[in-house]
């Protein structure tokens, strides 16, 4: 299992340094011409979207990394308690998923069909136990968050099932984090930010 893993990281950073990942071309058709699975170019692509959010924050990217998000693309983030940070960190390094790729699709997936999350509160509860977020002086930003780049649709669509739930977009995510965490999820499809829907509309909507 861990060769697989490796062979697979191998495969990733190789892409990453082809012009394969930046293609118009549908990543079905790409990924079928070089004898892959869809979700692994789809990996490459989110690592390089990954990169070119930092280079938005002011880190100078690597060569031949994709240039900066559209200025309409808004950030999702989310603060949450270090265990929970400890515990999405540990999921995130067993898949050898980047953290932002990882909770960009789990918003995808879940916009895109009619289940919602199993536990929507405005406490953290994780197997069990209840968590708070403390410890942070006065004027200190909380160091554990979750953040990734979405779409003005996927935020349109997310406010909008959030309204119908009668709860604040932020609860949605925690309960959606929490379900990934405690397995009851499912799959999620790997999303790059490209992929995501600019029109609301295009997402589950009773």
């Amino acid at each position: 299992m861990q060769g697989v893993r490796q062979f697979r990281r191998w495969l990733v950073d190789r892409l990453k340094e082809s012009s394969w990942p930046t293609t118009r071309e549908p990543i079905e058709e790409v990924a079928r011409q070089l004898g892959l699975q869809p979700d692994v170019l789809l990996q490459a692509t989110a690592e390089l979207a990954a990169a070119r959010e930092q280079a938005g924050r002011g880190v100078r990217p690597a060569a031949g990394l994709l240039p900066t998000p559209r200025r309409d693309q808004p950030i999702i983030e989310m603060s949450v308690p270090k265990e929970i940070a400890a515990e999405w960190r540990g999921f995130c390094e067993a898949r050898d998923l980047e953290s932002n790729m990882l909770f960009r699709s789990l918003l995808h997936t879940y916009l895109s069909g009619s289940r919602e999350p199993a536990w929507i509160q405005k406490r953290w509860k994780y197997r069990g136990a209840t968590y708070k977020m403390h410890g942070t002086r006065r004027g200190k930003r909380w160091p554990h968050r979750i953040r990734s780049v979405v779409s003005q649709g996927a935020l349109r669509a997310l406010r909008r099932r959030a309204q119908r739930l009668g709860a604040r977009p932020a609860a949605v995510l925690r309960g959606l984090v929490i379900d990934l965490l405690e397995g009851r999820f499912g799959y999620v499809k790997m999303t790059d930010v490209s992929a995501m829907w600019d029109d609301p509309n295009r997402y589950w909507n009773p």
